[in-house]
């Protein structure tokens, strides 16, 4: 089973949540679920959300390397801004595992 949580990072309160059996992408659970952000909404993902960018403009996705496209450094940089934000996130599902709420 894979959970998908959507959190609010100042509250850190959980607003959604949706399961999905098997093996999906992160991105299908996410429009399976027709959950819809407001434009002004600033959404935090991780690179499992690849393609969210066509539903929502205002996106602060991860850049991905590849071997014949290294990052240079200022997309290294925002790589770890992204990564300072969505750290309170990740903290929230580690609790939500510890206490298996969440699988």
């Amino acid at each position: 089973m894979k959970t998908q949580v959507i959190i609010e990072k100042d509250s850190k309160k959980i607003i959604s949540s949706d399961f999905s059996y098997g093996k999906n992408h992160d991105f299908k659970i996410l429009k399976d679920s027709k959950i819809k952000f407001l434009p002004e909404t600033t959404v935090l993902v991780d690179l499992g959300y690849q393609g969210i960018q066509k539903i929502n403009h205002n996106v602060l996705i991860p850049k991905r390397k590849s071997k014949k496209n290294p990052l240079n450094k200022e997309e290294k940089q925002n790589n770890e801004r992204i990564s300072k934000m969505r750290i309170v996130i990740e903290n929230v599902f580690a609790i939500l595992k510890k206490f298996k709420i969440i699988f």
